[in-house]
């Protein structure tokens, strides 16, 4: 499993001016983008392997 981080912003929250960092396990890039997509706005901001 790898961890991803996005720079995020709700959906639901329109007074938001400033994304926020999200970070999410999964398999790969596609997959933890659809975790987060039903509830944020999302753009790839990086990438933590765990190389135990």
């Amino acid at each position: 499993m790898k961890i991803f981080i996005f720079a995020a912003i709700e959906r639901s929250n329109m007074k938001q001016t400033r994304p926020i960092k999200i970070k999410c396990v999964a398999e790969n890039y596609h997959h933890a983008k659809s975790i987060l997509a039903g509830e944020y706005i999302t753009t790839w901001a990086g990438q933590i392997i765990n190389r135990n």
